[in-house]
């Protein structure tokens, strides 16, 4: 608490001010505790979702909310899904399109997919997956897909449907997508220090490619 009060370089503002800003973005006038995750709206491993879980039952026992920030600003490589198979006794990863996405492009704008195009994803899932598809959440995922609320966009459609599955285990997050909690301050931050942000950033990134040899 004491730290509210501390200054800090983004418009001369204090983390109490910026405290208060990022609460009314994410969730408005609410003030029960946050617990936040986040991640790509890709296809997760189990790992991943497990912070979904966790986050839920810690909100439920703090009486506050399990908020997953949605980081479709994020640039993938693709648009794939990994799928098991099994061909002669040996298991193999396949690679099945899930969506157009151009290298280079974010998240937000994948676009939203067609009947015929989720009707392809569903086949060649089934392909790979054989007698095991029908046993596996892919079906649900699959329907869920198709029911999405026809205004949203790719990625609208893709958190429906992860949503879908965890429904069947009695598990819900509040999602909020990154693109669409932007505010002007950290812009007009951005813009008015513009030489102080790219040197930053890109004093980071360098570090960061050293480090981690990208």
């Amino acid at each position: 608490r004491a730290l509210r009060g501390a200054k800090t370089p983004l418009l001369d503002s204090t983390l109490g001010d910026w405290r208060r800003r990022t609460r009314e973005a994410v969730v408005g006038s609410d003030d029960r505790p946050i617990i936040v995750t986040g991640h790509q709206p890709a296809f997760i491993h189990p790992g991943v979702w497990a912070k979904h879980v966790v986050s839920m039952r810690l909100a439920n026992a703090l009486g506050g909310i399990a908020l997953n920030l949605v980081v479709d600003h994020d640039a993938p490589p693709g648009a794939t899904l990994a799928v098991p198979a099994v061909e002669d006794s040996r298991v193999v990863l396949r690679s099945v399109r899930y969506g157009e996405l151009r290298a280079g492009c974010a998240y937000e704008q994948l676009a939203r997919q067609t009947p015929g195009e989720i009707a392809r994803f569903e086949r060649a899932v089934r392909e790979t997956m054989g007698e095991r598809y029908e046993k596996s959440q892919m079906p649900m995922f699959v329907e869920a897909l198709s029911t999405a609320d026809a205004m949203g966009d790719g990625t609208d459609q893709s958190v429906t449907a992860r949503r879908a599955v965890e429904a069947a285990f009695e598990v819900s997050v509040d999602d909020r997508r990154v693109s669409r909690l932007w505010w002007t301050p950290l812009l007009l931050d951005m813009l008015g220090h513009a030489d102080r942000f790219a040197s930053s950033y890109n004093a980071a990134l360098a570090w960061y490619r050293k480090e981690f040899r990208v």
